[in-house]
């Protein structure tokens, strides 16, 4: 899980930010439309978006992705971009992806 502005990692000395975007890079998010060549990297202009729009879990609170796509230039990476929520709760918190039924493994993640 990177900041959205510079993809930086989020680290106990630069956490992620109530009311900032994060991006998490990750796997096995099914289909996307368009769909892309196998192998082929993530295009840019249009994105492929995925199909089912997957639900981010942050320290118990269910948060729709405003981005869930291929990672435009890279083979086989999704990108799913989600603002932190206002009301987060400082501190070292849990993270998952829940997309069609299927959740992560959970992850952990700083918020200042």
């Amino acid at each position: 899980i990177v900041h959205n502005t510079d993809f930086s990692a989020i680290t106990a000395s630069n956490a992620a930010v109530p009311g900032e975007f994060v991006d998490i890079f990750c796997t096995g998010l099914g289909a996307v439309n368009p769909p892309a060549a196998s192998g082929a990297p993530g295009p840019s202009s249009p994105t492929s978006n995925t199909l089912a729009v997957p639900i981010v879990t942050l320290a118990g609170q269910a948060i729709t992705p405003v981005f869930s796509a291929l990672a435009p230039g890279f083979v086989g990476l999704y990108q799913v971009a989600f603002q932190i929520p206002a009301n987060a709760p400082a501190g070292l918190q849990n993270v998952s992806l829940t997309i069609n039924g299927v959740t992560s493994n959970v992850v952990t993640m700083i918020v200042q």
